[in-house]
């Protein structure tokens, strides 16, 4: 059904407000059931198309057969005898009642016979139909698919229990259920979802992504993800091996720009050995680190529930974290959409000017700085000598950490994740820092006690543990400010004159001074603004420094 440009932004409209937390769950249903009724009642223009979207109600079935003109009249008969409404002139009631019975009798034979001669003469025999096994409301297909839609739970979570209960499923049940109506209802919602999930994440550059459990289900169902409305039927002969696969066992597909491998007959085909993943090629234009010998083959991230992908970034979770050799896992990551905004302030003379970064795509970003047993992990698998501590605590921000330490773990975090890692860019620090804000503050032009770790009366002299919590930005994201500052990936300019527009960093000789961002708990107030930034030696390791990771998507 082709539906109007504006009812399709409507409904992602809804989708997006749901999943950024602003309507309840009973809000986002409740309008989008009534949009969707709108929809399949005809009330938005056919004529104004730019989203297909399928129909909440099967079409109705087909009016039965007329019956033959000759039988209207012996049913009307029939039935006008049968209720005693005619009497014969000067009769009594109750002969009339006695004599409706053969009439009745009388009528029927009439009608039957008629249906029958019209039946075998004026229509064909109908083609024979394949049989295909019953599976009733009583089966347990019906029941896993019942339940799954009551719970009315579309995460990812629940997506893949649903395809781990299903996958268990005899084949014959799952093909029975093919044919019931309940099943096409079930195929409707799915696409339904995936449509949903493709508009959510589109973008102007490319269409959008679905992956994961989602992406399998939608599969075994006959849906092709990347065209939703293509009818990709589904076997009948479906062996067990074709069932939903559990999120996290179906192979990976190939990426887009691998040539296909030649053919290889089946009795001659070696068994190839895998191939460990590799870490993804780092972007030359942003000064990646310095290489660090890996320690371990990089891990399938398949299996990972919280692993990181393209669709979670806008949802109502978009948190994330990568499975690294050895069954450990990375720091916990936020991703970050892509925008614009205006970085640097008119406070001082090192903040201006005041210029417009785009942020061209997507990224993701460490929830907090860099904690200590995270960094000792690091000193622990490639034997290096790591600084002592001032204050001792597995979740407290690691500090006497040089610009370079922060790039040499950067580069180990990515050998054994498969994934690329490095120092944020200025630009993107400031990004994530504000949180959308175009206030020098969290709390706007002031800074609040609640917004930071920092010094108000008396000099502070030690940061906070993750596990003491402060108000996260709006970006979800702790201790952007005060607490411990963050080495940058930048050198040192004193101001933005000439400085990238697309958030790249700012080269400089490796001993060049660096960029520091955010502030200290030793600092006041002045020093915490969104926009302050700092010179210093990338050689120093001190007890107000630590950093933070950008993980690239």
């Amino acid at each position: 059904m082709n539906v109007s440009a504006s009812a399709a932004t409507r409904l992602r409209q809804l989708a997006t407000q749901y999943h950024a937390g602003e309507l309840d769950l009973a809000t986002y249903r409740r309008a989008r059931a009534e949009l969707l009724d709108r929809l399949t009642s005809a009330e938005i223009d056919p004529d104004e198309s730019s989203t297909t979207l399928p129909q909440r109600r099967p079409p109705a079935p087909p009016p039965a057969p007329a019956m033959p003109d000759a039988s209207r009249g012996v049913r009307a008969a029939a039935k006008t005898a049968s209720s005693g409404a005619a009497l014969p002139a000067g009769g009594a009631p109750v002969a009339a009642k006695k004599s409706a019975t053969p009439l009745v009798v009388v009528a029927v034979v009439v009608v039957l016979g008629a249906a029958a001669a019209w039946f075998f003469l004026g229509r064909a025999a109908p083609a024979p139909v394949a049989a295909v096994p019953a599976a009733d409301t009583t089966s347990e297909s019906y029941h896993a698919i019942t339940d799954f839609l009551d719970a009315d739970d579309w995460s990812d979570e629940q997506i893949a229990n649903f395809n781990a209960r299903w996958s268990t499923l005899p084949d014959d049940l799952r093909v029975a259920a093919i044919d019931q109506a309940w099943f096409k209802t079930f195929v409707e919602r799915v696409r339904s979802r995936v449509k949903e999930r493709r508009a959510l994440t589109a973008t102007a550059d490319r269409a959008g992504n679905v992956e994961g459990p989602l992406a399998a289900l939608a599969s075994s169902v006959g849906i092709d993800v990347s065209s939703p409305d293509t009818v990709v039927p589904v076997p009948r002969a479906e062996s067990r091996a074709a069932a939903v696969i559990p999120a996290g066992t179906r192979p990976a597909p190939p990426p887009a720009h691998t040539a296909p491998a030649a053919a290889v007959p089946a009795e001659s085909a070696p068994a190839a050995a895998p191939k460990p993943a590799k870490p993804a090629k780092p972007d030359t234009t942003r000064a990646p680190a310095a290489a660090a010998p890996a320690v371990a083959a990089a891990p399938d991230d398949a299996a990972n529930p919280d692993r990181c992908r393209p669709e979670l970034v806008g949802s109502r979770k978009p948190r994330c974290r990568d499975a690294l050799a050895g069954g450990a896992f990375g720091p916990w990551l936020v991703l970050i959409r892509a925008g614009e905004f205006e970085m640097g302030s008119r406070q001082i003379a090192v903040e201006e000017p005041v210029h417009r970064v785009t942020i061209a795509r997507p990224f993701a970003i460490a929830e907090n700085e860099t904690s200590q047993s995270e960094y000792q992990a690091f000193c622990t698998q490639t034997k290096r000598e790591c600084a002592a501590q001032p204050w001792q605590g597995d979740d407290y921000p690691v500090v006497r950490v040089s610009w370079q330490d922060a790039r040499d773990y950067a580069a180990w975090l990515s050998s054994v994740s498969g994934r690329n890692y490095r120092l944020a860019t200025e630009a993107e620090w400031e990004y994530a820092a504000r949180g959308g804000t175009a206030a020098l503050y969290p709390s706007g032009e002031a800074l609040a006690q609640t917004d930071a770790v920092y010094t108000v009366t008396e000099r502070l002299t030690t940061p906070w543990p993750r596990s003491r919590k402060i108000n996260a930005n709006a970006f979800r994201l702790y201790h952007t400010i005060g607490n411990v500052r963050e080495w940058v990936e930048d050198a040192w300019a004193p101001g933005y004159a000439g400085a990238p527009a697309d958030g790249a960093a700012r080269r400089g000789a490796e001993s060049a001074p660096r960029v520091v961002r955010g502030g200290a708990y030793a600092d006041t107030a002045p020093k915490l603004r969104f926009t302050t930034r700092e010179s210093l030696d990338p050689a120093t390791r001190d007890t107000t420094t630590g950093f933070r990771l950008v993980r690239e998507l």
